[in-house]
C-alpha cells in the first residue's frame, strides 16, 4: 500500500531480470524488429507490464496492462512509452484506484480504458480480444 496516494502498488520481483534478459538474447539469436518489442500482461502479468517498462524503458515500443497493478516510482522514465491500461471498474482482486491514479500522474502516451460492469475475471470481452488493441499496438514503434 503506498500510503502517500492510498492506493496499492507493485514492486518487481527479482525473476523480471530473467525474463529481460531473455529478451536480450532473443534479439541477439533471432530476427526480432527491436523497435517493435512489446509487453502484454493481464493481473499479475499487467503490473509486470508497468514493471517491465519501467525497468528497461528503452526496450519497449509499447506496453498494455489488463487489470494490474502499476509502480508509481519511476514514471518520469514512462513518458515516452505508450501505454494502454484497461481496468473493469467492479475489479475487487485489484481494485481500479491505483490505475486510475497512475493515469492521472502520467501526462503524456497514455490511455485509460474503464470497463462498465466489469470484474476482474470477466474483464476480456470482444472489443479487447478483437481488432482495436492490435491495431493500436502494432502501429506503435520505438524511435
Amino acid at each position: 500500500m503506498d500510503t502517500s496516494r492510498n492506493v496499492l502498488y507493485s514492486t518487481p520481483r527479482a525473476c523480471l531480470n530473467s525474463v529481460l534478459a531473455l529478451i536480450d538474447t532473443l534479439k541477439l539469436n533471432l530476427n526480432i524488429d527491436t523497435k517493435r518489442i512489446y509487453v502484454i500482461g493481464f493481473s499479475m502479468g499487467g503490473s509486470t507490464v508497468i514493471n517491465s517498462l519501467s525497468a528497461r524503458p528503452e526496450l519497449f515500443a509499447a506496453g498494455i496492462s489488463i487489470s494490474g497493478i502499476p509502480q508509481f516510482d519511476k514514471i518520469q522514465e514512462l513518458a515516452t512509452t505508450p501505454i494502454w491500461l484497461i481496468h473493469g471498474i467492479d475489479d475487487t482482486e485489484n481494485p481500479i484506484n491505483s490505475d486510475e491514479q497512475f493515469y492521472r500522474e502520467m501526462s503524456e502516451n497514455i490511455r485509460f480504458w474503464k470497463l462498465k460492469a466489469t470484474t476482474h475475471d470477466n474483464v476480456f470481452t470482444t472489443q479487447i480480444l478483437g481488432e482495436t488493441l492490435p491495431k493500436w499496438l502494432f502501429k506503435q514503434r520505438k524511435k
